[in-house]
């Protein structure tokens, strides 16, 4: 393993909340690593299941592995925790119902150089253990010269991906800019409002086009589980971070991302459709470089009103949560 804080090569924070049945799966594939110098930090969220002993079994047995026992105050607030903690050169995140390659944070450390992050490729696990690729074919070095086109070209794009699990932040590109989770009871998917800090700041990012993670879909999975009260909270992330020379674009994006949530919903939308900070990104993502087709339907999304604006919002969103549903 090490034996100096000089030796930990990467800090691995894991928030961990009534994980039980897939605990040991994840923290062994941590604990498997090929490289050497990994530190494991796990965050138990307040768990009432039998998720801290099992953890802190580990602990008992391994140096590199330390538990840190909290309230319940959402993945978000907890990785926070384990940033603080961190004392690696780079920061990996892998959630407790996931699971890693065993040269994952090899390949990772090997290709980043002086890159701000490195990102590998992702399985996407269904139930009957089905496997498919989460992000689209890419590998190279970028250099991000300009952000807001990066933005549109690479994250817009979800080449790179709005998860936080299958990158190494280096720790301090994370600290001099002051990137850190929100709190779960204000945003839902702390994982993007993270990603898009990173951009922000991004000036150099590795792309390893190779399966490393393994992201474990359950129907019931935090990432899966959709209700109007995350909608809203989505509205609050995007309303947070369209502040700056970036607004037009994550405008833009969080419209998307608010009304592909809302066709998974047979109900009336006009709580979401009549918010001010969701008719604010409609405004704002119309000043960002759209096609023309694109700005009628958002033009459409301010003049029309009731069931023609949920036809809009089925016909024309529902065919990009139908893709990423193949």
């Amino acid at each position: 393993m090490f034996k100096t804080m000089d030796e930990i090569k990467i800090s691995v924070i894991i928030p961990v909340y009534n994980n039980e049945t897939t605990i040991v799966r994840c923290i062994e594939s941590v604990i498997n690593q090929k490289l050497d110098g990994i530190e494991i930090i796990v965050i138990d969220d307040g768990s009432t299941d039998n998720s801290y002993n099992i953890v802190s079994e580990y602990s008992n047995k391994y140096s590199n592995l330390r538990v840190v026992k909290s309230k319940h105050q959402g993945q978000g607030l907890s990785r926070n925790i384990g940033l603080q903690m961190a004392k690696g050169e780079y920061i990996g995140f892998v959630d407790g119902d996931d699971a890693i390659s065993d040269v994952m944070y090899e390949r990772l450390y090997q290709k980043i150089g002086d890159a701000d992050i490195c990102q590998c490729n992702a399985w996407v696990v269904q139930s009957h253990n089905e496997h498919k690729a989460e992000l689209k074919r890419f590998e190279g070095e970028i250099e991000v010269k300009d952000r807001v086109k990066y933005m549109n070209e690479f994250f817009f794009t979800y080449i790179h991906s709005h998860g936080c699990c299958n990158k190494i932040y280096r720790k301090s590109f994370l600290d001099v800019n002051n990137i850190q989770f929100a709190d779960n009871a204000k945003v839902h998917s702390e994982d993007l409002y993270f990603n898009i800090l990173a951009v922000k700041k991004l000036n150099k990012i590795v792309f390893v086009d190779e399966m490393l993670y393994y992201y474990y879909q359950y129907k019931d999975s935090h990432s899966r589980s959709f209700s109007i009260e995350k909608i809203r909270k989505l509205c609050s992330l995007f309303d947070m971070v369209t502040n700056d020379e970036f607004k037009y674009i994550l405008a833009r994006l969080g419209v998307m991302n608010i009304c592909i949530n809302l066709t998974e919903f047979n109900c009336n939308y006009s709580e979401i459709l009549s918010r001010k900070d969701f008719r604010r990104l409609i405004k704002l993502s119309l000043k960002a470089p759209e096609a023309f087709y694109q700005r009628i339907v958002l033009i459409s999304l301010l003049v029309f009103k009731g069931k023609i604006r949920i036809w809009i919002i089925k016909k024309y969103y529902g065919r990009f949560r139908r893709e990423n549903e193949k």
